[in-house]
């Protein structure tokens, strides 16, 4: 019987995380690929409830932070990621113990209709991360998938340290 397939690959070639072969991945739900990291960049970060409320902190496992390629807006009551090749925000990485039911819950909270993305807040992408020690792995990201408005950019890329700024 062969090996079971590792939870995710990091690799120091960026290009090679976009790739299938660079993660573990599965297919979920409406088959969707899905990797078994999630990125989180706002209110479901350690210093918020968030993620507790949800029931799905048990599920998760913390393995880093990291950075992904966008730009991050203030919304008010949360952050908003938007793609960007020059941007860089920053997060934390978790590894999902049970990604279709995490991916679920994720995907009520913010908003994600599977199949539906002309209906949907946030999309769930794949995404490459930067890992803090430089390498890289793959990961599920909710980007945001709205109008932003008048929505001001957080220039450091760091929701947390903007919350702790803007609440002095």
């Amino acid at each position: 019987m062969p090996a079971a397939p590792p939870a995710f690959v990091r690799t120091r070639d960026p290009h090679r995380a976009n790739n299938a072969c660079a993660v573990h991945q599965r297919r979920v739900g409406s088959h969707h690929p899905v990797a078994d990291l999630v990125f989180f960049y706002g209110t479901l970060m350690a210093g918020f409830a968030r993620r507790q409320r949800a029931g799905i902190d048990a599920k998760l496992t913390f393995r880093g932070h990291g950075t992904i390629r966008a730009a991050l807006f203030d919304l008010g009551l949360y952050p908003a990621a938007v793609p960007d090749p020059e941007g860089h925000v920053r997060g934390e990485v978790y590894e999902m113990a049970d990604p279709e039911a995490i991916l679920a819950a994720l995907d009520d909270i913010e908003g994600y209709r599977p199949g539906r993305p002309d209906q949907s807040l946030y999309t769930r992408e794949l995404t490459d991360v930067t890992l803090a020690d430089g390498t890289h792995a793959v990961a599920s990201v909710y980007l945001y998938n709205a109008p932003l408005g008048q929505a001001p950019r957080i220039a450091s890329g760091d929701y947390l340290q903007h919350v702790n700024t803007r609440s002095h």
